[in-house]
């Protein structure tokens, strides 16, 4: 089967449906995608004729514009072999009316990330069969995904995004599809281990620094932090400021290295409706807005609140 693949080319999430493609599928084509050129990507497939030359098409942890649904669900060939597969409030709000858009939210594990949809779409329609190594992987990508590894402390799921911050999203791929292809089990190795101490250590000198860096600032009534920080911390610095009681409901993380403001819930507020206020949006406790012409409105904003 011949697959082409528009995933999200951020975070592990959006791996996971490129690293479980390439374990099963003789031919895997993919776009690293994000909110902004996803539909650029996705036409340019559509007008080169090239789309029609594969069984299925699969957009995972992004959605596109109601524009772009629009064109494909005209099509009568890529309305049949086109999907997304997604997990954000946000687009669930706004595209789960199309037939070939699956959005879910929450399932009877917990929340739902964009990997274990995409592998259980796969294994329930018949596509793929199911592995336990795999389905595994999937679900502790769902894990750290959705934060749930803090509630039974599951820090192999947590790890991923350490190892993946440290060797890149390629090198992250090729080690996955080999790790999932080649064992019964799923383990990290000595050398992994390693990679992934010298993360952590490196992840405490980056949060002290950023906390010195930090200033408050209220948006919706809502008090906040405002720092510029690197993409790959995004999660780490507000884990840190829940975890040591820090009297803020949300982080606002500017990431100039990813073109991206973060929102992250501290303590008692819905980040997704401060994130949409700045265009963006996700989910109501991890959500974001990329900068790129807002800048100007988010600084009159911040200045207005």
């Amino acid at each position: 089967m011949k697959i082409l693949l528009f995933s999200h080319g951020s975070d592990i999430d959006g791996m996971g449906s490129i690293i479980i493609s390439n374990v099963y599928f003789d031919v895997v084509d993919y776009h690293y995608s994000e909110i902004h050129n996803l539909d650029e990507l996705i036409m340019n497939e559509i007008n080169s004729g090239n789309i029609y030359n594969y069984d299925r098409v699969f957009v995972t942890d992004l959605t596109p514009k109601n524009e772009t649904l629009d064109i494909i669900s005209k099509d009568d060939k890529l309305v049949n072999i086109f999907r997304v597969i997604d997990h954000h409030q946000t687009n669930y709000n706004r595209a789960s009316n199309y037939p070939f858009v699956h959005i879910n939210i929450r399932d009877d594990r917990g929340m739902c990330c964009a990997t274990s949809l995409f592998y259980d779409y796969l294994v329930n329609h018949n596509l793929i069969e199911d592995r336990d190594i795999v389905k595994y992987y999937s679900e502790l990508t769902r894990l750290e995904d959705t934060f749930e590894w803090k509630n039974n402390k599951n820090y192999l799921a947590h790890n991923l995004t350490h190892l993946f911050n440290s060797i890149g999203r390629d090198k992250y791929v090729e080690l996955m599809i080999n790790k999932l292809s080649n064992n019964d089990e799923f383990s990290f190795s000595e050398t992994e281990e390693l990679l992934i101490d010298t993360k952590l250590k490196d992840i405490e000198l980056h949060i002290n620094r950023y906390v010195n860096m930090m200033r408050e600032i209220t948006i919706n009534g809502k008090k906040g932090v405002l720092v510029i920080i690197d993409y790959q911390y995004r999660n780490e610095f507000p884990e840190y400021l829940r975890d040591n009681n820090y009297d803020y409901n949300f982080a606002m993380m500017a990431c100039f290295d990813h073109n991206s403001i973060s929102f992250r819930t501290i303590n008692d507020c819905n980040v997704r409706e401060i994130a949409e206020k700045f265009g963006g949006g996700g989910h109501d406790k991890a959500s974001a807005c990329y900068i790129d012409d807002k800048l100007d409105r988010i600084y009159d904003i911040l200045l207005e609140e």
